[in-house]
């Protein structure tokens, strides 16, 4: 008995003989149930207005300021990107609000029954990224916060030598604080986060009109950056745009890659389209807008621009702390994206060009080797060799992230580093599917999508739904039925 058959259930291991597994199958992958579909239109709306509420929107334009573009202009490149990324966002969503299946599960339909771990770590690796960029942020808060009641915990001695860690001792005081709270809160459940989602939205909105009214009122008025236009003109402004407007495209990655685990608690399909294309963007706008508003207001209160709001509350209660830091390091983990794309390529091949809209449910939770997806012996060729084309021309480029000399042409290249790799993967992947077929495309066939999916024993209204091949419509993008 292998260590992983061994930490199975005594269900899944008795029934190895039908190819099931409980790394395939358990509750969290299976569907999400009729009664845990609870995100309508307004809830998927207001939960983008809150997940944008972060000191990082805040400050997110700041890089395109640094290269020299008006206060306007990176504003637009932000809205721009963010609005591309809301588009692909829905697309790479809609086989998780139609089938409420997550993206590990989707993954399997391109990549393989067990192919599919590979884009799973990948993602896990910008999980654990975006966490550690969280947790720092949140930590500032609770440290300033606690700055706020302790004033002596500024003067506690530093035990780190100097260089060797960002945070002092009283930062990882306020480090620890946060990460104990937010693991304490990691029992509670998508379905159930409504409420704590609302009442973040309304402190936060709360403190952001409060820090900006008192930025205005101490400066005398909008400062320097928000009236100053672009320092730089010709080739090098048209350049810095394009740049900026797809690391702010980027920016959203992570998002659009796992859209369906957001998007599978939609209570219809059609609750998942619209609030995400306006909700996201727009909520990086009223925010960016607020934050380099207040951002301006700082060169008048203290003599120098101070990026993190999070800083300029701590400065408010000690007028010489300097935050020393460079706005640009926050993009530094856009670079993975590359990865990312290229999967994201292939999954919106995957379901709307070689699928039509149709998933074998079943067939995603079993190793059979009759099962659709488990093609040769669970990978898909035509998957791996599709990411690699997407990565290949965008690598070089991300060598130079990393402080590696690469030529000028190189480096403007990578500014296009995201929509080369999620096309040249989709297209790639479409000609694989199309010379060698796989034994379900539909390539040549109708769109194929459900109106919606329910598995056979659940509940609608007191009354038991039929199987998803009982309710295919030939259609349903943009009908009143979704």
């Amino acid at each position: 008995m292998s260590i992983i058959t061994f930490l199975e259930t005594r269900e899944y291991r008795e029934n190895h003989d039908l190819g099931r597994h409980q790394w395939l199958d358990n509750l969290d992958l299976r569907p999400v149930p009729q009664n845990r579909r609870t995100y309508t239109w307004k809830s998927y709306f207001w939960f983008w207005i809150s997940a944008n509420a972060t000191p990082a929107t805040f400050y997110g334009v700041s890089a395109a300021l640094a290269a020299g573009l008006g206060l306007w202009e990176a504003l637009m490149c932000q809205l721009g990107g963010q609005i591309m990324i809301a588009t692909v966002f829905c697309f790479n969503g809609r086989p998780g609000a139609v089938y409420h299946i997550p993206y590990p599960v989707i993954a399997r339909a391109c990549f393989g029954i067990w192919g599919a771990y590979w884009p799973i770590f990948n993602r896990i690796v910008m999980t654990l990224v975006w966490t550690g960029v969280n947790a720092v942020q949140g930590g500032q808060c609770a440290y300033v916060l606690l700055h706020s009641i302790f004033p002596s915990i500024a003067n506690i001695p530093d035990v780190f030598p100097e260089g060797v860690s960002a945070l002092n001792s009283g930062g990882m005081i306020g480090f620890m604080v946060f990460w104990v709270v937010t693991t304490s809160l990691l029992h509670i459940q998508i379905p159930d986060l409504r409420p704590y989602m609302y009442t973040k939205l309304v402190i936060f909105a709360v403190c952001s009109i409060a820090l900006l009214v008192w930025a205005l009122v101490e400066a005398g008025g909008l400062g320097s950056v928000a009236r100053q236009g672009s320092t730089i003109s010709g080739s090098a402004k048209s350049w810095a745009i394009a740049r900026y407007i797809w690391i702010y495209c980027a920016n959203g990655a992570t998002y659009a890659t796992n859209a369906a685990d957001f998007l599978r608690y939609a209570r219809k399909p059609k609750n998942a389209w619209w609030p995400q294309l306006i909700g996201f963007p727009l909520s990086t706008l009223i925010y960016g807008l607020v934050g380099n508003l207040i951002v301006s207001s700082s060169v008048l209160i203290f003599g120098e621009l101070v990026w993190n709001p999070i800083n300029l509350l701590d400065m408010l209660l000690v007028q010489d702390y300097s935050s020393g830091r460079r706005a640009g390091v926050f993009f530094l983990s856009l670079g993975f994206t590359i990865f990312l794309s290229s999967i994201t390529g292939v999954m919106l091949c995957q379901y709307f060009l070689v699928s039509k809209g149709y998933l074998q449910i079943q067939d995603f939770y079993t190793s059979s080797s009759t099962g659709l997806y488990y093609y040769r012996k669970g990978w898909n060729y035509r998957a791996y060799i599709a990411y690699i084309i997407g990565i290949a021309p965008n690598f070089y480029g991300f060598l130079g992230v990393f402080g590696v000399n690469i030529t000028e042409a190189a480096t403007r290249m990578y500014y296009f580093a995201y929509p080369v790799g999620l096309i040249l993967s989709f297209g790639s992947y479409y000609g694989l599917c199309w010379l060698d077929p796989p034994p379900f495309s539909k390539i040549k066939e109708p769109w194929q999508e459900p109106v919606d999916y329910f598995e056979a024993d659940d509940i609608l209204d007191g009354i038991p739904t039929v199987d998803v091949k009982e309710t295919v419509a030939t259609s349903t993008i943009g009908t009143k039925e979704v």
